[in-house]
């Protein structure tokens, strides 16, 4: 199976639009998430994930499923590894716990 261009484009602007969602109505207020929200967040995050691996079960690939989904338990791992880099530097610049939550997706953004 090939992926085309719109295929790409569309994936693109999936992704950019999930990152505005995030930036304008989840971490617009600063606050400070309780285990609860960062809970359903992550659901919701991974479920789309997870689903978006279905897309490609759909199309009739799933030699492509297989290798998104091993794709996805690999970053999955080592971004909470980034996880513990992030603490490390918000923690030593002392960044509020009500701005923690932006700061975290900013630098998500920028790495």
């Amino acid at each position: 199976m090939e992926i085309t261009p719109l295929v790409w484009g569309l994936t693109i602007l999936l992704i950019v639009g999930l990152l505005a969602f995030d930036f304008v109505f989840h971490v617009r207020q600063a606050h400070i998430p309780s285990i609860r929200e960062a809970a359903v967040w992550s659901a919701l995050y991974i479920g789309a994930a997870l689903a978006f691996g279905l897309v490609f079960l759909a199309m009739g690939d799933p030699a492509l499923a297989t290798e998104y989904y091993a794709g996805y338990v690999t970053e999955k791992a080592l971004s909470v590894d980034n996880l513990f880099v992030f603490l490390v530097i918000i923690a030593s610049f002392n960044v509020p716990r009500e701005d923690q939550q932006k700061v975290l997706l900013f630098g998500i953004v920028f790495a």
